[in-house]
Formats: structure tokens, C-alpha cells, sequence
């Protein structure tokens, strides 16, 4: 259908009605087409206008400060990967979140973070015991964060002062021997919708491992300093999570061969809920 004289010529009035609404039609159609495709092409056009304006600002630094090629055509080869590969949005990329009440932001992050948090039972406990002190908990204490391939997310030796929900994606688990109790260097692919290194959150925990995203991933970080002041604003909760911590931290102390595998940033084995509280 195109807006132009048709070879068919209307013989009433209804096939002239027809004719004109045909006309009007495709003429609102076409030209809407035109207006969406040169605004397509005028924003891809700014975007890699703005790519290749980082790239050369990039390039004119290395040179300026004496990189070596080899160093410097690495860092410009994984830059432009990175600028030219689409992420997933987080709240901080979306501006028009910061006209939002702080109420309802409180309640968006809430919305976006729970499907993950309340897999657990411990968090589906403090929600009946206190849903307010637990949406607080997790709107403060958690950051939504997207890596890009080869990111390490935690590395082994270091504090462990975070703890993550695994959203999408996926990232690859890696134990040496200096670390962690293995006598060779193993590697473990991560389910999605977990949680990774959660001793940190109830023990004072050493990373065992590294953590590497092999994709593009989105994780749910949790600073466990925040989290543990933030569930001490509720009695009942705060003597709930320091039961499950002095049973976790049992566990973890017990869990080592013969009756178990030694523990991980993964899992660590003879612990459930039911076992963090005995």
C-alpha cells in the first residue's frame, strides 16, 4: 500500500471512502516508518560518535603516557568490546528513577531485589517477623551491579566483605592451592538465581576462591557490615540471625573431611536453615 494513484478506479461512494482511508492510511503509516528509521539511524549515528570520541581520548592517553603497543593495543581492543557490547540497565542508569519519592524508590528496589533474596528461608522469616525492617535491610545494604566477560567479582585471599545473588548470567568459580584446600587448580561453573559467598555474611570470612564473570552478569551485592547492622534495628531479628550465626559458624568449623568436603565461597556442606538454628 503506498500513497500514491492506484491503476483501480472507485465506481460508489463506498469504494471512494475506501480509497481515501487507504490513502490517509498509508501515508501516515510511511511516514511515521521514515520518522522512526532516520531517528534509529541519527542515534546509532551519536552513539558511535561517542564511542569513537572515548576510543581516540583513550588512544591519545596510552601514547601520551608511553604504554607499550602490546599493552596498549590490549587496552583498546577490550575498551572498544566493552563500549560497543549492550548491558542490562541497573537502577543507576535510569535517570528518570531520581524524580521518584524516596518511598517509592524504596518500594521499586524492594520489588526488584526480593524474587532473588526471599529464595531463603532466613530472609522469608524476617519478612514475617518484620517486613519493614527487612525491605530497609535489603534496599540499603544491596547494590545492583552488571559485569562484563573476564570481570572478577571477588578474588581469593581478599576480606570477605560482600556477598551476592547471582540475577543472570553466568561466571566461573576458580580454586589454586595456595587459597583453598585443593592440590590443583579447579574451575566451577555458577548456577543462576544463588547466593556466592555467604560465609561472609555470618562469619569472618577469607575468600577461597575467585570469581570470574564468563558472560555478562547481573549480580545483587550485598555489603554484610550494612546487613548486619541493619538486622540488629529489630530484637527478634537481631537474636534470630545471631542463633543462625553461631549454628553456621559451627557448621562451617565442622565441615571438613572425612564427614564433609571443606567449605567454599559455593556451599558448605551440612548447612540448611534448619541446621544454621540447631
Amino acid at each position: 500500500m503506498t500513497p500514491g494513484s492506484m491503476q483501480v478506479y472507485p465506481t460508489n461512494s463506498a469504494e471512494r471512502l475506501f480509497n481515501i482511508f487507504a490513502l490517509v492510511f498509508g501515508m501516515l503509516f510511511f511516514s511515521s516508518l521514515i520518522s522512526s528509521l532516520s531517528a534509529l539511524r541519527v542515534s546509532l549515528g551519536m552513539r558511535r560518535t561517542k564511542t569513537n570520541s572515548q576510543l581516540a581520548e583513550l588512544s591519545k592517553f596510552l601514547r601520551a603516557s608511553g604504554i607499550s603497543t602490546r599493552v596498549s593495543m590490549s587496552v583498546q581492543k577490550q575498551a572498544a568490546q566493552r563500549l560497543t557490547t549492550p548491558k542490562p540497565l541497573t537502577i543507576a542508569d535510569i535517570s528518570a528513577l531520581s524524580v521518584l519519592s524516596q518511598t517509592l524508590r524504596t518500594e521499586l528496589q524492594f520489588e526488584l531485589c526480593a524474587p532473588s533474596v526471599l529464595q531463603f528461608p532466613f530472609y522469608r522469616v524476617c519478612q514475617t517477623l518484620d517486613a519493614p525492617i527487612l525491605k530497609k535491610t535489603l534496599v540499603s545494604c544491596i547494590d545492583f551491579t552488571v559485569t562484563s566477560p573476564g570481570d572478577i567479582i571477588f578474588l581469593s585471599g581478599a576480606p570477605g566483605t560482600t556477598a551476592f545473588f547471582v540475577s543472570s548470567g553466568k561466571l566461573d568459580y576458580m580454586q589454586v592451592p595456595r587459597y583453598s584446600k585443593v592440590v590443583e587448580q579447579t574451575t566451577k561453573a555458577v548456577d543462576v538465581s544463588r547466593m556466592i559467598c555467604e560465609p561472609a555474611i555470618w562469619s569472618h570470612w577469607t575468600y577461597v576462591g575467585t570469581g570470574i564473570a564468563s558472560v555478562i552478569t547481573s549480580l545483587l551485592a550485598i555489603d554484610v557490615e550494612k546487613h548486619s547492622m541493619l538486622l540488629s534495628s529489630n530484637e527478634l531479628i537481631r537474636r534470630l540471625a545471631c542463633e543462625y550465626a553461631r549454628g553456621y559458624q559451627l557448621r562451617l568449623a565442622a565441615a571438613r573431611p572425612p564427614q564433609a568436603q571443606w567449605p567454599t565461597d559455593l556451599e558448605v556442606e551440612l548447612l540448611g536453615f534448619a541446621h544454621g538454628l540447631s
